[in-house]
């Protein structure tokens, strides 16, 4: 069985599986003009009203990887405003395919652990191993999802995250035995296309 990077990265989906019980996706995306710039509706997130910054977001994501998306969301990766870096992972990781790696790569790096771990959760599903780690440690997290409302644990995210993308037959027995099968089964795992899961060989 040949190691093939994923195509997709379904964090992205588990996130919004977060987000819509809270009712933060029910309005629909309104009409935008070619004069909306994807650096000024990620600029423009604000915690004050999800439902616009949200439905904001995912006008954008309807478009796919646009290189003007991409370039908005490589610069707010390094803001100081969290709010903005948000929003730009949040983008980044319904839109990245393979060429989009090195940004997510970087955007694990967030000093808010949150951030990284939604990031992770992304980069594991284009085939980036080193991604598991931080999966895991989120394991142990007592914070919670960002903006998910009523409050939902990083570590359920993770925990499904996790679920979705080892097979069951190839993963640990329970829920904490994750570490030690890391660093048992690291060099074993490989990529099934047509499982699209990670299994141990």
């Amino acid at each position: 069985m040949m190691y093939k990077k994923a195509r997709i990265a379904s964090a992205g989906i588990l996130f919004v599986f977060f987000l819509a019980g809270s009712g933060l996706l029910t309005v629909s995306p309104p009409v935008y003009s070619d004069e909306i710039k994807p650096a000024a509706i990620l600029d423009s997130f604000d915690i004050s009203d999800l439902n616009t910054s949200f439905s904001r977001l995912h006008y954008l994501i309807s478009f796919g990887p646009d290189q003007k998306a991409v370039s908005a969301i490589k610069v707010r990766l390094g803001s100081t405003n969290p709010q903005v870096r948000f929003a730009a992972i949040y983008l980044l990781i319904h839109i990245a395919g393979e060429a989009e790696t090195a940004l997510l790569l970087e955007a694990v790096k967030d000093p808010v652990p949150a951030f990284r771990t939604i990031a992770a959760g992304a980069l594991i599903g284009l085939g980036e191993r080193s991604a598991f780690p931080l999966l895991i440690d989120a394991l142990r997290s007592d914070e919670g999802l960002p903006y998910s409302d009523p409050p939902k644990p990083l570590r359920a995210f993770s925990q499904q995250t996790l679920e979705a993308y080892v097979a069951e037959e190839s993963r640990p027995a329970g829920a904490d035995g994750w570490d030690d099968w890391w660093v048992t089964h690291q060099e074993r795992l490989m990529w099934s296309d047509s499982l699209k899961r990670y299994v141990l060989h």
